[in-house]
């Protein structure tokens, strides 16, 4: 387990400065989150209004930007500093599942955007931005129904996002 005394005592016998979370089964606790200078994660979605499951998709639905959000990890979950976001523009050529790949493919980019931002700027909370509050949104595993009109959305050309995310 990520969570365990073996691991923790890892980090912290090779001194890592940094984790990356490429998913997890299970939610990281206090320890390991507090065990070096941070945990990031890259979201698929734009943080605060994008927390949750299926944010790719949830954003298509709502007419929004897709994207990826680069933050640290908190015991809440899509709730830390905000490091970096993109948004992409996908238009009408793409379907379902090249969006869905494009936003993965662009989240490896974005890792390594933060990686070399992190090695630039030793002082980098400072540049770390806090969550609105007021915008935050999480949301629930899409049901099949929704899946379906989205993918429909897309064949047919009618996703077109409003630009509401600034």
């Amino acid at each position: 387990s990520h969570n365990c005394k073996a691991c923790i005592d890892y980090i912290k016998k090779n001194k890592l400065d940094f984790l990356f979370n490429a998913g997890v089964t299970s939610k990281l606790k206090e320890p390991i989150l507090k065990a070096t200078k941070g945990v990031i994660n890259i979201h698929p979605g734009i943080l605060p209004m994008y927390r949750g499951c299926n944010c790719v998709e949830w954003a298509i639905y709502n007419n929004d930007y897709v994207g990826n959000s680069a933050h640290f990890m908190t015991k809440n979950y899509d709730a830390g500093p905000i490091i970096r976001i993109e948004k992409y523009n996908f238009f009408k050529k793409y379907d379902y599942k090249q969006i869905r790949i494009g936003v993965y493919s662009k989240s490896i980019k974005l890792l390594s955007k933060v990686i070399e931002f992190l090695k630039k700027k030793p002082k980098f909370k400072k540049f770390l931005k806090k969550q609105d509050k007021n915008f935050v949104h999480y949301y629930k595993l899409m049901d099949t129904k929704k899946l379906k009109y989205i993918k429909k959305k897309l064949k047919d050309g009618n996703y077109i996002h409003e630009k509401r995310i600034k």
